[in-house]
């Protein structure tokens, strides 16, 4: 089986994993990696500044300078700049009627069963949060996303797959692109607190309000589930997106929309450095991904290779090597980026 992506750092699950001892904390992060695949192709990096990470960024480059005979040279090294990335606290206190337990044969898979559906939740709000969240348009208690990273169409990373077509609101998706590097690329961030930012609390029996029945109470397992992230993007040449999709006309075989679709992706992962082209993974739409399928089946269309490869112990479709994640995150309600 191959061995499709090659992020650089660890993963979320890898880090908690060395980090907990009580196993709470790794469980929470397995399912939170699990069910939102962007923090399992990720690498996790420790914030320097205790809420937010500071990287040095290199603007330009020195230029090398011919030595002469009895003449110097100068010091240039070139210039640098640094850039600051948030994160974001996401936190829940969950309960369990405490009459569940009486009907239940195991208490542990009472708890279980619903500490994994919260979690479920929470990842696909996190992986929402890591595609469009926006510090200027929800303040400063937010961090921003892959697509404000990539919000205007420079057809060099942002590609309009519109073609100059009258403009309909809300009724686009996108395809994105993320190489995944520590040191040059994108990341998530995490807090350098003992759990990696995440942790899991059983605060025990308590008595709450009853909503549905005002003046009543209820008897309760409580608990705590705490998770802070970020993203950071060294390199804004680490993202790439196919931008106004027309959702309804991607997978449409009588306007033939869908044989456009490998021509703009070998063109947007044309645009990565070679250092990250390797490190990237594609994100689209299940309507996406078929409209793909429909390419790679077409006869008069070979010029690509639509597979499959491992990604993290799973099957993953991939183009021409490069890995996607169908996500369901990915709106098919887009504003038309200009």
């Amino acid at each position: 089986m191959a061995d499709v992506l090659k992020t650089s750092g660890r993963s979320l699950y890898d880090m908690v994993k060395n980090l907990d001892a009580d196993g709470n904390t790794v469980k929470t992060a397995e399912i939170l990696q699990k069910d939102c695949p962007m923090l399992q192709d990720a690498p996790v990096v420790f914030a320097n500044n205790v809420l937010t990470h500071k990287v040095s960024v290199r603007t330009s480059l020195p230029k090398p300078e011919v030595k002469r005979l009895n003449q110097g040279v100068g010091g240039a090294f070139g210039a640098r700049d640094t850039k600051e990335f948030g994160m974001k606290l996401y936190q829940s206190l969950p309960w369990i009627d405490k009459m569940e337990f009486r009907f239940a044969k195991d208490a542990n898979e009472v708890r279980q069963s619903n500490m994994e559906g919260i979690l479920q939740g929470w990842a696909q709000g996190i992986e929402q949060d890591f595609l469009y969240d926006s510090v200027a348009t929800y303040g400063a208690d937010s961090i921003n996303g892959i697509a404000t990273f990539a919000n205007a169409v420079d057809g060099k990373r942002v590609f309009d797959a519109s073609e100059g077509t009258a403009t309909e609101a809300q009724i686009y998706t996108s395809i994105y692109l993320v190489a995944w590097d520590a040191m040059n690329g994108a990341f998530a961030i995490a807090p350098e607190n003992g759990t990696a930012g995440v942790s899991f609390q059983v605060l025990g029996d308590t008595i709450i309000g009853d909503e549905l029945n005002p003046g009543k109470r209820l008897e309760v397992e409580q608990y705590k589930v705490e998770s802070s992230l970020g993203l950071g993007v060294v390199d804004p040449r680490a993202i790439a997106r196919i931008a106004n999709i027309k959702t309804s006309d991607i997978a449409d075989t009588t306007k033939d929309n869908y044989k456009k679709l490998p021509v703009m992706l070998m063109r947007a992962l044309s645009q990565f450095p070679a250092n990250l082209r390797d490190k990237v993974v594609i994100y689209m739409p299940k309507e996406a991904d078929l409209a793909l399928q429909l390419a790679a089946n077409d006869k008069s269309n070979a010029s690509f290779v639509y597979g499959s490869g491992e990604l993290f112990a799973s099957r993953v479709p991939t183009f021409n090597g490069t890995p996607i994640r169908v996500s369901e995150m990915i709106l098919t309600n887009e504003e038309k980026v200009a």
